[in-house]
């Protein structure tokens, strides 16, 4: 979280006044800002998705956005002690390694990016954690997450994507075939979608 708040700080943001809890959500206030969406009460935007959200906000160049302007409500939410995480960098994190780039691709089907909220959780008790999805394939899901929140490798989870307009569509079951460290405290997780040896939905 200290790289996030250091470039919170050069835009501006008073992060000695802010938890971590208070930056993660009113970093999603301003992703959703062009949507209808509010963020309900006691739902908990992690340290991976706050990453997710200003990596996408800054790569669209929504440099404004990201500012604190004058006149800026801070919410009054209770605090939270959250694991400090690095920068995540979606794409560039994983995809771009040298050694990466020589391995043969692990789905059979086109991945598409994305950047959008995602929570997960196990099929008997889903959408408990809640990540960074950066890409989606008919077969398989890509997220960051927080490395507390990751499931063990072979744990069947069910996740949902949160659009920032508001929208909610539900990726149905994948079981975790791979998980990659990326910081102390983020982690990249791959799922296969459906049942292992089967496309998904």
């Amino acid at each position: 979280m200290e790289w996030l708040r250091g470039s919170l700080r050069r835009l501006g943001w008073p992060i000695e006044d802010l938890s971590d809890e208070q930056l993660a959500r009113l970093l999603y206030q301003r992703w959703v800002a062009c949507g209808d969406e509010e963020l309900e009460s006691g739902r908990e935007i992690s340290v991976a998705a706050a990453h997710g959200i200003f990596d996408s906000m800054a790569k669209e160049g929504n440099l404004d956005a990201l500012c604190w302007q004058e006149g800026d409500v801070l919410e009054e939410i209770e605090d939270a002690s959250w694991a400090e995480g690095g920068p995540i960098h979606a794409r560039d994190t994983y995809d771009t390694q040298p050694e990466d780039r020589d391995q043969p691709e692990r789905r059979e089907s086109t991945r598409t990016d994305a950047a959008d909220v995602i929570r997960f959780g196990e099929a008997t008790a889903p959408e408990d954690s809640c990540g960074w999805l950066v890409d989606v394939s008919t077969d398989g899901i890509a997220f960051i997450a927080e490395t507390h929140d990751v499931p063990v490798i072979g744990t069947k989870i069910f996740s949902t994507v949160e659009g920032r307009e508001g929208e909610t569509t539900e990726l149905g079951d994948a079981t975790v075939v791979r998980t990659e460290l990326l910081s102390e405290f983020l982690t990249l997780v791959c799922a296969q979608r459906g049942i292992l040896g089967e496309p998904g939905p």
